[in-house]
């Protein structure tokens, strides 16, 4: 059996240890109370920018293998009727990646948002601006090459020194397009 001599440090290890403990019921307390609840920004970031409220109906993705470089988060609908797509492209500067929400009605590229961006400061945040989304507003999806890797097959101009940037925008739009000719070649839009 141990014998601690010394009555101080036994006292020291217990302050810390109950320090410790309410430190861990602090922080946890800030968590549950602050945490970000990504669905909510969705959907405010949706509602802001898009005129048809979403209608909660979760498309189901399954079975789908999106491009190369690129991840489908969710997608949904609106109204309207419109494919509201979250996407993740990873082929950017960012070790986040470049999320985007890409709405498509009628297989035409109605609006696209950015949802999460950690692009530099006057070059790659050219490319994550609406003047640089509207070159894909009316482009219709059906008009893409699918079979050519992104960034191939969209006719979409790269901002000048942007070009990383540029081309994970196309390779997320790329992805919601191939998930919207998915879609409705299933039958689920």
């Amino acid at each position: 059996m141990l014998k601690i001599k010394d009555k101080e440090t036994v006292k020291i290890i217990v302050v810390l240890t109950l320090l410790s403990l309410l430190s861990a019921l602090i922080l946890s307390l800030v968590y549950k109370y602050v945490k970000v609840d990504d669905a909510a920004i969705f959907r405010n970031k949706v509602a802001e920018s898009y005129s048809s409220p979403l209608t909660g109906e979760t498309l189901d993705i399954s079975g789908f293998s999106p491009p190369e470089y690129s991840e489908i988060k969710s997608a949904t609908l609106a109204e309207d009727g419109a494919a509201v797509i979250l996407v993740k492209s990873k082929k950017v500067y960012s070790s986040e990646g470049l999320e985007l929400i890409v709405i498509i009605k009628a297989g035409i590229i109605e609006k696209i948002i950015v949802n999460k961006a950690q692009e530099t400061p006057g070059v790659g945040s050219k490319v994550v601006a609406e003047s640089y989304f509207s070159n894909y507003y009316g482009l219709n999806v059906a008009d893409f090459d699918l079979s050519k890797p992104a960034p191939e097959g969209i006719s979409v101009d790269a901002v000048t020194g942007a070009t990383r940037t540029s081309n994970g925008v196309k390779y997320a739009v790329k992805a919601a397009a191939a998930l919207y000719e998915y879609l409705e070649g299933e039958g689920r839009i």
